[in-house]
């Protein structure tokens, strides 16, 4: 009996750290896409501040 609990509070624990990690990658995919949109909408910005100046 007590290895049915131990394997039940094990995969319990796998399935909580591996939706930990999912998370944690989903967050990390945001934090980028958000960054190259920024980077994209500067060199945007930059782009049309030179053809104004030209």
């Amino acid at each position: 009996m007590t290895g049915v609990v131990l394997a039940a509070l094990t995969v319990a624990l796998a399935v909580f750290v591996g939706a930990l990690w999912s998370r944690a990658r989903d967050l990390r995919r945001l934090r980028a896409a958000e960054a190259d949109a920024r980077a994209a909408r500067a060199h945007a910005r930059d782009v049309e501040a030179r053809a104004a100046a030209a």
